[in-house]
């Protein structure tokens, strides 16, 4: 019996991925920071592949229909949903931590 989950990284979510990345390497010049957070992205995954629901619910409000969940990176906030029916989560975003991330979910 199988009980992992299947993490499915969503193009939004890559695509801040890469353009967090872009700037850590190309405008702060720290490609070690860069990779770092890589490193510590892919260990979100095997962690949610196994206990999705670890990690804190997002303050729900009206005009959000799911259950979002949030982790921690270093200085980013990752946000995703967890089908339980489907045993799938879903990266939806990543954002800096000091923006108004709720906002832009």
């Amino acid at each position: 019996m199988d009980d992992k989950y299947e993490v499915i990284i969503t193009k939004k979510c890559r695509k801040s991925l890469n353009q967090i990345c872009d700037y850590i390497t190309n405008i702060l010049y720290t490609e070690i920071a860069a990779n770092k957070l890589l490193d510590k992205f892919e260990n979100l995954i095997d962690i949610l592949e196994t206990t999705p629901f670890i990690y804190k619910k997002v303050e729900r409000y009206t005009i959000i229909d799911k259950e979002y969940r949030k982790a921690i990176i270093k200085n980013y906030i990752i946000i995703y949903d967890v089908d339980e029916e489907k045993k799938k989560v879903y990266l939806d975003n990543m954002f800096y931590g000091g923006s108004d991330y709720i906002n832009k979910i």
